[in-house]
């Protein structure tokens, strides 16, 4: 029996044999194709509200904030790549529990997310060097601050469809392991690109993802 790979948080990185899965109204307007047409056609595209109608057939629709439409021990493997950081470390906690539950013994879940450590690194070279924009670069890595407070209904509109780009957390490396030890996991370990538990990890890695990063295993 082939071995169940669950890709949270697929975004439009959606390898075959995985079971891909998004909250993205994206996802949902994928399978309405005549709905796609007709709100593209109607909302002009310099609103920037509608969300990215590109989605592969192989994605379904999921709220990770909510259980999970596996079984217990069901899943062999979990892979999450830039998704807990979209997330409240209490809303990360539940995620994590929910991958423990479906997970069978023994399975393993990928994480990774940006570094917290990386970006304080480089705002303390920035006060250094350009003391005057530290503060600034540092919000701007850290995505805390991307989208205004919504004055008019449009930017409500957007602020509903995009505020989950904003990040709602970040980690380090000792911060992602006491949350993935708090919540029942296993063997933490650190892992590069291209490094895993989980064979054939190559066909969904992603180089660029690593780049002031951490990447975590662990094992339920």
């Amino acid at each position: 029996m082939d071995a169940v790979r669950v890709n949270l948080g697929c975004g439009l990185q959606c390898p075959p044999g995985w079971i891909n899965v998004d909250n993205s109204m994206g996802v949902k307007l994928a399978k309405f194709p005549i709905a796609r047409q007709l709100l593209t056609k109607v909302v002009p595209k310099k609103w920037d509200v509608l969300p990215n109608p590109q989605w592969a057939e192989n994605v379904q629709w999921m709220d990770i904030t909510r259980r999970f439409i596996f079984e217990d021990n069901s899943v062999d493997y979990i892979y999450s790549s830039h998704l807990l950081e979209h997330l409240t470390w209490n809303e990360a906690k539940f995620t994590l529990s929910e991958c423990l539950r479906v997970l069978k013994p023994g399975g393993v879940v990928r994480i990774i997310v940006p570094d917290l450590l990386t970006i304080v690194k480089g705002y303390l070279a920035d006060r250094k060097t350009n003391p005057h924009l530290a503060a600034k670069n540092f919000l701007k890595n850290t995505l805390y601050f991307e989208i205004p407070v919504p004055r008019f209904f449009l930017g409500l509109i957007k602020f509903y469809f995009r505020r989950k780009n904003n990040h709602h957390f970040l980690y380090d490396y000792e911060g992602l392991k006491y949350l993935l030890e708090l919540t029942g996991f296993r063997g933490v370990s650190l892992m590069q690109y291209g490094e895993s538990r989980i064979p054939g990890i190559k066909e969904i890695d992603i180089p660029d993802r690593f780049r002031g990063a951490i990447c975590v295993e662990a094992i339920k």
